[in-house]
């Protein structure tokens, strides 16, 4: 499961029963972001508005580590 939310991205692992926080920015703060899981350890994290509320075609891929 992957939570985004803020400057970063959470990513939880059922099976291990844990979470695993994505500490690095990742994007600018955004509202309506879409993460997509593209891999089996990426994330891709596109669109949204600015604080602004622009919309944004901004998007950025994010490994998510073991």
């Amino acid at each position: 499961m992957v939570i985004a939310g803020g400057r970063r991205i959470n990513v939880y692992d059922p099976v291990a029963g844990s979470m695993v926080v994505l500490r690095k920015p990742v994007l600018q703060r955004r509202s309506f972001v879409t993460a997509t899981v593209v891999g089996p350890r990426a994330v891709l994290e596109a669109g949204g508005y600015d604080d602004a509320i622009v919309p944004t075609s901004a998007a950025t891929l994010v490994s998510v580590p073991r």
